[in-house]
């Protein structure tokens, strides 16, 4: 009986060959996979796309209508919020005023002559009652505003 003993040896170019051809056919297979998973999502994608345009579109074509009533508030708020800080502002420098005729009244009460008192009273009193004309100014005023409006 004969025996054939047949040497192979590998070289390392032989091994690298055969190492990046199965590296090779096992990215192939991935990126196959990848593909398919890919395919399949854009399908969905697509499907929820196609079942959302109509509302989107309605909603859309409503917009102008929403539009138009919010610009008309925002156009009587620029107009009407000026006039109340103004009307504010007014009321707020006549309060401050009063107070500070009331504050001083007292506070010089006990310390003046007699004389000097009642004079200072007809001042204050003077100062107290242009503070409630100020008020009945600005209701009347903020009345009036209304009433155009209206028309």
């Amino acid at each position: 009986m004969q025996f054939l003993l047949v040497e192979y040896v590998m070289t390392p170019n032989d091994i690298m060959g055969i190492v990046l051809g199965v590296l090779g056919a096992v990215a192939i297979i991935l990126l196959l996979v990848f593909l398919i998973y890919l395919i399949k999502t854009m399908k969905k994608i697509s499907e929820i796309v196609n079942d959302v345009s109509e509302p989107v579109t309605e909603v859309v074509a409503a917009l102008p209508d929403l539009i138009e009533p919010a610009q008309t508030l925002v156009d009587g708020l620029s107009e009407t919020v000026p006039a109340i800080l103004g009307d504010v502002n007014n009321l707020t420098s006549e309060v401050s005023g009063a107070v500070d005729s009331v504050k001083g009244f007292f506070q010089n009460r006990g310390r003046r002559q007699a004389v000097r008192q009642s004079d200072n009273v007809g001042t204050q009193a003077a100062r107290i009652i242009g503070f409630l004309a100020g008020i009945v100014a600005a209701f009347r005023q903020g009345k009036s505003k209304k009433k155009k409006k209206k028309k």
